[in-house]
């Protein structure tokens, strides 16, 4: 049930009672987003979240899915971390953030120690789709041996860019078990085998390549062959944002830069709904399709 409200204004100390409506309508007024927050909190009120309190009491992913159709300039997130900030709260990933359903992680390098949440309710890892777009420009399976050495890590690379992309809160610095193997089969449909390594008769799996590439991530390892705007810092979770490498909207490296651009398509069709998305088709045989 949703508490009561008190009033609030600049100044006043902000409780689990404070109304929800007037900090965020001074928020927005200071951050230049007075309409998109203002629809954050016609959003709330429909559900009932009022006061502050009320917001800490609702899940992340519940939040940022009440929030994707709002229409807003930037990814939900970046509106749900000014207002923990704002509120002093914190939203948890579910019921239980230490408990059976989180799992610490050793990370590596600038890490430290993070935490692998349980999907959100109605993701399944196991059932996870590629975008066709990660396969754009790549030779077809039985048109080459293998990939060679620059298309295997393009192929990493959009996969990681895609996953990051994607509104679904609980991967990005880690993979859900089962998603490396199932985005590792669509790979070995739709493309050659990676070059094998010296000395070896067969390919790496593609399972454990998109596994090492989110691995790297999360141990801070740079690659400087990628360069994002960064008005898209945020899509990254703040465990791997720092080894990236980001540069101003209007910097030159950007033109035609194909990671950013992949980034911005993947954004549009599934975060923004500006854009329509790729679906692999069901025949890998076939031509990818728009829908």
């Amino acid at each position: 049930m949703p508490g009561f409200e008190t009033a609030w204004t600049p100044g006043v100390p902000i409780t689990s009672h404070t109304a929800l409506a007037p900090l965020l309508a001074t928020l927005g007024f200071g951050k230049g987003e007075a309409a998109c927050y203002a629809k954050i909190v016609d959003k709330f009120q429909l559900r009932n979240i009022k006061t502050v309190g009320d917001l800490d009491s609702t899940l992340l992913p519940e939040v940022v899915g009440m929030l994707r159709t709002c229409g807003l300039s930037k990814h939900p997130i970046t509106f749900i971390r000014a207002i923990e900030s704002a509120a002093n709260i914190k939203l948890r990933q579910s019921h239980a953030p230490t408990g059976e359903g989180v799992r610490a992680q050793r990370g590596g390098g600038m890490m430290g120690r993070c935490y692998k949440t349980e999907p959100s309710a109605g993701f399944i890892p196991r059932k996870f789709k590629l975008d066709a777009r990660v396969f754009a420009g790549l030779p077809e399976r039985d048109m080459a041996k293998h990939l060679d050495s620059a298309e295997e890590a393009r192929l990493a690379d959009s996969i990681w860019i895609f996953v990051n992309a994607h509104p679904e809160e609980t991967i990005g610095p880690y993979l859900h078990d089962g998603m490396a193997k199932v985005m590792g089969q669509q790979c070995e449909q739709r493309v050659p085998p990676a070059k094998p390594i010296a000395n070896r008769e067969h390919g790496r799996s593609w399972a454990k390549i998109i596994a090492l590439r989110f691995q790297n991530a999360r141990q801070g390892v740079q690659y400087k062959r990628l360069k994002f705007s960064s008005a898209h810092a945020h899509v990254f979770d703040e465990k791997i944002r720092g080894a990236l490498n980001f540069v101003d909207p209007d910097d030159e490296e950007l033109e035609d830069n194909w990671a950013n651009d992949l980034l911005e398509a993947f954004l549009a069709a599934y975060v923004h709904g500006t854009a329509q998305v790729a679906p692999l088709p069901p025949n890998p045989n076939s031509s990818p399709c728009l829908a």
